[in-house]
């Protein structure tokens, strides 16, 4: 007795696949999303179906290094210094209650801060913000190594010394 092949096999479990992309920080596109609604649901009328399509989840970021983007680090500094300006001035002159636990204004602005910026700075606490946004007004943010010569013969001789007998 031979069994159709079409029984032998397994029925794929496309929201097990789906959590597995998420898991791995993959995006999901509408269409996987609508494939799996209606694995579990059945179909869906056309207006619901167009926009599942339309959408799309992003992707997860992922754990470990973040890229060494030195231009857009320069540019939220840039936003955030001109934000805590504002904050730190606001907060000076505020009366502080007697119910709201004692705080720094600066510590203020800079927990305020780390809420509007966390983008540009995710997993850092508001000393550590505190620190980098320091250095970067100190002129001491990036390496000192870091020399952009428009002089290619001058850049040489800076990395690769001569050594002279």
């Amino acid at each position: 007795m031979s069994i159709p092949f079409s029984k032998q096999r397994l029925k794929r479990d496309i929201v097990a696949d789906l959590r597995f992309d998420l898991d791995r920080g993959l995006a999901v596109s509408g269409e996987d999303l609508l494939r799996a609604v209606e694995q579990r649901m059945g179909a869906l009328p056309d207006e619901l179906r167009e926009l599942f399509v339309a959408f799309s989840i992003p992707a997860v970021l992922r754990k470990g290094r973040p890229p060494n983007d030195r231009a857009a680090l320069d540019f939220a500094m840039g936003d955030l210094d001109e934000r805590y300006s504002s904050l730190l001035e606001q907060f000076r002159s505020e009366d502080v209650s007697p119910s709201r636990p004692r705080m720094t204004p600066s510590e203020r602005a800079y927990r305020q801060l780390l809420d509007e910026f966390r983008d540009d700075f995710p997993n850092i606490d508001w000393q550590a913000l505190r620190n980098k946004h320091s250095a970067w007004k100190n002129g001491h943010f990036h390496s000192k190594d870091f020399v952009d010569s428009e002089d290619v013969e001058a850049e040489i001789e800076r990395q690769f010394p001569t050594h002279k007998k």
